[in-house]
């Protein structure tokens, strides 16, 4: 998807970084070798202008970001204006299907025909199904292609979703019939497929127009070939004098397509893209985010998978680690827990409600009483011996006694930090499989600790 596209778009982005220091002079020959690049992946003049224009007043004129180099600042510039005129700029209702009408709600496809229509409305059957568990029926009032119906017949199987078989001889009669049977059946949605159109056919236009208009569609998807490039913004000029349409589908994005038509038809159109079309497969549509594709376009998203790759690898030895530590808790590891509390104080207040050594009110607690408790504790633990520490369960009634003489405290003391220890290590036991944030609001829940 944009192989080419990206590879040129990469070699920019790549010698952006390798520069210690960009000048204005700098700034301004990448905008040109950008605009090339624009131009020569079919974009039109009009968004090419436009794009440009606005990466050259923000790169020279904005102050430098305090969390970027300049270069990264540049780059992120290109990337949020690429987003922009692809589609970051329409609200999370305007890129998302509607599906508050009454029902059944209707989804018109429509386009050009061999741009892919039929195939589209298995995709998005299929999709919608999976995704948002709805009740749905396909329909095509495709007349002229005597192999439509059997085909979008095939592909609403493969969709696990139900097809109206019908034996009427107009588009109108065909959609009266599937709306009758979708409201006699509950369905959530009806998918209407139609014919291709051809632009200079005036009937068949007109014909669309009039099933546009009798059918009432709560979405209407225009499909557009990303292969026609330029050609596919003038189609859409073009279908708009007939119809509106809610969003556009972009197919055939997995072919060796130059991609321009992705940045110029939203710009130009101001419809959102919905949904792209990534392989003839029934599971081939994705829906378009222009955030993750202007970062696609631009080459840069390896680098973030890079980054987030190695989060998710440290994330998972700190859970690793933190499971080794519970599963080996002893009073080494008490000591440092407890000498810990006395640089957190909200977390001592949950500490030493915890381990029950405190009879606490309205959540106040004494700071000195609690030095004095860590203070004794250290003391304590101090007087065992090295394997003691590590295998707590050696001390009996003649090592308390010891301990306690070594320590200056009574047995009393001794006991009360077994205790302790024993509930601590059967808290966190309990919580080995859970994220550490989720064990300390749980025990302060317990305690109603906020």
């Amino acid at each position: 998807m944009f192989k080419n596209l990206t590879k040129k778009f990469s070699k920019i982005i790549n010698s952006i970084r390798k520069k210690t220091f960009l000048s204005k002079s700098d700034i301004l020959e990448k905008l040109r070798e950008i605009r090339l690049i624009l131009l020569e992946s079919d974009v039109s003049l009009q968004v090419v202008r436009e794009f440009i224009e606005k990466v050259k007043k923000k790169s020279i004129k904005q102050k430098k970001n305090k969390f970027l180099n300049f270069n990264e600042f540049l780059i992120n510039i290109v990337q949020k204006e690429l987003s922009y005129i692809i589609g970051s700029r329409f609200n999370k209702f305007e890129t998302k299907l509607n599906f508050n009408g009454l029902l059944p709600n209707i989804i018109l496809l429509v386009g050009l025909q061999g741009c892919g229509k039929t195939t589209t409305v298995g995709k998005l059957s299929r999709y919608l199904k999976i995704n948002f568990k709805k009740k749905i029926l396909n329909v095509s009032v495709d007349l002229y292609r005597p192999a439509a119906s059997i085909q979008l017949e095939i592909l609403s199987k493969q969709a696990n979703v139900d097809f109206f078989k019908n034996i009427s001889t107009t588009p109108i009669n065909i959609i009266a019939e599937a709306i009758a049977y979708s409201k006699k059946h509950k369905y959530d949605l009806l998918i209407i497929d139609t014919a291709g159109r051809l632009i200079i056919d005036k009937f068949m236009m007109e014909e669309i127009k009039n099933i546009y208009e009798f059918s009432k569609p709560i979405e209407t998807l225009l499909i557009i070939d990303a292969m026609l490039g330029q050609d596919s913004v003038n189609i859409a000029n073009i279908f708009s004098t007939y119809i509106t349409f809610t969003g556009i589908i972009l197919t055939k994005l997995d072919s060796d397509t130059k991609g321009g038509v992705a940045l110029s038809v939203t710009q130009t159109l101001k419809k959102p893209i919905k949904f792209i079309g990534n392989s003839e497969k029934i599971e081939g549509l994705e829906i378009f985010n222009p955030d993750l594709m202007s970062k696609r376009i631009l080459g840069i998203n390896k680098i973030l998978f890079t980054k987030n790759k190695t989060k998710t690898k440290n994330k998972k030895k700190k859970i690793i680690d933190y499971k080794k530590e519970i599963q080996n808790f002893n009073f080494n590891s008490f000591k440092s827990y407890i000498l810990k509390v006395k640089k957190i104080n909200l977390f001592s207040n949950l500490f030493f409600k915890l381990m029950g050594v405190l009879k606490i009110k309205n959540n106040k607690i004494n700071i000195k009483e609690i030095l004095k408790h860590i203070k004794t504790n250290e003391v304590i633990i101090n007087s065992m011996t090295l394997k003691e520490r590590k295998f707590p369960r050696l001390i009996g009634f003649s090592q308390i006694i010891r301990i306690a003489k070594g320590a200056g405290v009574s047995t009393q003391n001794v006991n009360n930090l077994l205790s302790q220890y024993n509930n601590l290590k059967l808290v966190m036991n309990k919580y080995i499989d859970y994220d550490i944030n989720k064990i300390i609001n749980d025990v302060k829940n317990m305690f109603n600790i906020k």
